[in-house]
């Protein structure tokens, strides 16, 4: 299909924008499309298929594509910043450092990046972490053993006495943030949004999610990759002469009887047995969506009398703060009937102590293989690629001990990623103004719906003005423009030099001290529940805000020297997204102040589900590729919130763009193509993707939100203005006669 009649005609007398920098922009959109294709029988082909053609999942990836690309660029910044001198931070600065104190907090600055530093190299030593072997384990695993949870024989049945045990076992796991049994966390009370309460949720299972223990194929994958990592921490196998010796004087050494082959086989067998007893009680994905089902205030004292199989109160005590008080209100359950099915089922006389030995054992185990040797690693990645399509080769090293700094110390990270990628204060305001826009329109946008009645309409629009703006990086808890904050902060973090596994120990035992050290606690609405460098955004309803990370904020979503309808097609789209999270199937059921809350009159709530309904079913019926040329459908349910957010965010941002009234240059070579045109086709080439079979099926069963080319269709199909632009025949793929509509 030529480009003349595939394209859209522009009515501007704009003029064409003739510099280098245009005209390399206009040749990066041209080699992504696929011209051949009418854009009004799949868009997101027409948009991508250029870049499809020619993209290639490299071996130790499952996913590639706009948002990965961004994550790899940011991912080199933060290598450099490591692998370099303290001196070599503040040359070559993307922006001004203007604002961000440094010469009278220079010690602090030094001591961040040591720090920092220091955990890397420590990670980076792979030549003494592979001389170790999994010997570091050895001493855990004997504790859990000999101390916290001894057990005699392998058909003594779980019983009132066996609590205690148990309730040390758990305590310990947990206290590296290690979920086991059940998934304890702190956040804001969603019924009183100003204070911090403790959650109990159902706990997250070795395989991804509840489908995958109901596949035969994928249970033997699990219980080979499983025998395949105790062998080689816990059992005999060893790598050379001196990596045996070594094992013999550390199992001595801390009374460790390694595990024979018969004992690893039997272990493994009730582990999984017991593993998809636990799946099988779970509640589905799609269920826990709803906030009004999962917000079930209870006292810790009823709650014990009908959950008996753990002391909680030792248990939460063990994550406080020394010397607190366990509260016995302040308690939330998520899963209900999963408390209830996993008391039956441990007190049913058919789960032994040894099996729930074995799942504390191996939950251990699993979780801190990643910071043992490389055979252990490998051992563990291929088990990953087995079951949940992984990748097919690792990392290289730098990417992985990267990835752990960016994560254990992320504002000391996140700061130097602000100054040598994103640009600092000047660049924030730029962004700000950007948000403002889009924010104005939403309130603009909100007194023209006409389903919504007044009393409705009043409140969405006092809930919208009330939404506050964070971007690009924290300034307050900690402010990252303050080395002495980001000490502060970083208290209590120890690197221990020579052993890269007893740092991982000591980062997961401080990291779960400050979350729980929250409990009972004013909510700061400053702290950032992601660092500045993470390619993400999100919108809180607890706290009515949407936040704008700097690691998002770059192409082909964001650059402040592309014009503006690409902007608004790119990061815009995701801007308005994030605000409609505001009214989404969860978003509202908040109120502007963040309390979970029905501000909704009875009509028009009951339209809101009815329109809810018809995104359900459009979405449901869209399919992906999965392994073994099976077809996957997308779970609407599951991914509504996501959905009616993206539908949203892709009409008002738009509808901002066209609000800023202004006339921009052309790109070379599309000249024929308007602003609204090119505003479609930046927001589909910033979602193009390409993953594994694998990794479509896990994105099906776990991910919130749709697959890459749905996400981009599905709003498209429900756009009157996006067939009005491409000139969309009426029935055609792209504009079919049943549109859903919400915001």
């Amino acid at each position: 299909m030529s480009t003349s009649t595939s394209l859209s005609n522009s009515t501007s007398n704009a003029t064409v924008c003739s510099t280098p920098e245009c005209t390399t922009l206009a040749n990066a959109i041209l080699a992504d499309l696929d011209l051949n294709v009418d854009p009004c029988s799949d868009f997101y082909q027409y948009t991508c298929g250029g870049w499809l053609a020619n993209a290639t999942i490299p071996d130790d990836e499952v996913i590639i594509g706009s948002q990965k690309t961004a994550l790899d660029i940011n991912q080199e910044v933060m290598r450099s910043i490591l692998e370099g001198t303290y001196d070599d931070l503040y040359k070559d600065l993307i922006g001004s450092d203007e604002g961000f104190h440094r010469e009278d907090q220079k010690d602090a600055d030094k001591k961040n990046f040591e720090t920092m530093q220091k955990y890397y190299n420590v990670c980076m030593n792979t030549a003494e972490i592979d001389v170790l072997g999994p010997t570091p384990i050895y001493q855990d695993i004997a504790k859990f053993e000999n101390v916290l949870f001894p057990v005699s024989n392998d058909v003594q049945v779980f019983s009132n006495q066996t609590v205690p045990l148990f309730t040390q076992a758990l305590s310990r796991l947990n206290g590296l943030s290690i979920k086991a049994l059940s998934n304890l966390f702190i956040s804001a009370d969603e019924k009183n949004p100003e204070v911090n309460i403790i959650y109990f949720d159902q706990v997250k299972t070795g395989l991804p999610s509840k489908e995958y223990y109901e596949v035969p194929e994928t249970l033997a994958a699990y219980k080979s990759g499983l025998t395949d990592i105790l062998t080689k921490t816990l059992g005999n196998y060893s790598n050379g002469t001196e990596n045996a010796t070594l094992r013999d004087t550390e199992s001595q050494r801390y009374n460790f009887t390694r595990w024979s082959d018969e004992k690893i086989a039997a272990s493994v067998d009730r582990f999984i047995d017991f593993e998809a007893k636990l799946a099988n009680i779970s509640m589905k994905a799609e269920e826990l969506r709803d906030p009004t089902v999962t917000y079930n205030p209870v006292k810790l004292s009823d709650f014990q009398a009908n959950n008996s199989y753990v002391d909680w109160t030792s248990l939460i005590e063990s994550l406080l703060p020394s010397g607190e008080q366990v509260p016995d209100n302040n308690i939330t359950i998520r899963a209900t009937p999963y408390f209830e099915r996993l008391n039956a089922l441990l007190f049913s006389g058919n789960v032994t102590e040894r099996t729930l030995q074995d799942y504390c054992i191996i939950s251990f185990v699993t979780n801190v293989a990643f910071a043992l040797d490389s055979s252990t690693q490998e051992a563990a990645r291929n088990m990953k690629s087995a079951v949940s399509g992984g990748t097919k080769a690792a990392k290289p090293r730098w990417k992985t001990c990267t990835d752990a700094v960016s994560e254990g110390i992320s504002n000391s990270m996140g700061r130097y990623f602000v100054l040598k990628r994103f640009g600092g204060e000047a660049e924030k305001k730029k962004v700000e103004t950007f948000l403002t826009n889009i924010h104005e329109t939403w309130i603009d946008h909100l007194n023209q719906i006409d389903w919504l009645d007044n009393q409705t309409r009043a409140k969405a629009v006092e809930k919208v003005k009330a939404i506050e703006h964070m971007v690009a990086y924290s300034t307050v808890s900690p402010d990252l423009r303050q080395p002495n904050s980001i000490k502060k902060y970083n208290e209590g973090i120890y690197i221990n030099e020579t052993s890269y596994y007893d740092t991982e120990y000591l980062l997961n035992t401080w990291n779960t001290k400050k979350q729980w050290a929250k409990a009972g606690k004013a909510v700061d609405r400053n702290e950032w529940l992601f660092s500045a460098q993470t390619v993400n955004a999100y919108y809180n309803p607890s706290t009515n805000q949407i936040v704008m990370l700097a690691g998002m904020l770059n192409d082909p979503m964001y650059n402040t020297t592309h014009p503006d309808y690409l902007n608004y097609g790119g990061i815009g789209m995701v801007v308005a997204h994030e605000i409609a999270h505001a009214f989404d199937s969860i978003g509202s059921k908040y109120d502007g102040k963040g309390l979970l809350t029905n501000w909704w009159t009875n009509v028009t709530a009951a339209q809101f589900q009815e329109k809810t309904k018809c995104f359900i079913d459009q979405y449901s019926k869209f399919t992906v590729a999965g392994p073994n040329n099976s077809t996957l459908n997308v779970n609407g349910a599951l991914t509504l919130a996501e959905n009616l957010a993206d539908n949203g965010g892709g009409k008002l941002a738009l509808t901002a763009y066209k609000r800023l009234n202004k006339q921009e240059q052309k790109l070379p070579g599309l000249e024929n193509m308007s602003p609204e045109a090119l505003y479609y086709v930046n927001l589909g080439r910033s979602w193009c993707t390409k993953l594994t079979d694998g990794a479509n099926q896990l994105s099906i069963y776990i991910d919130t939100h749709s697959p890459a080319n749905i996400r981009v269709n599905g709003i498209l199909q429900n756009s009157p203005e996006f067939a009005a632009t491409f000139n969309c025949p009426a029935g055609s793929p792209m504009n079919p006669e049943t549109k859903c509509s919400m915001w």
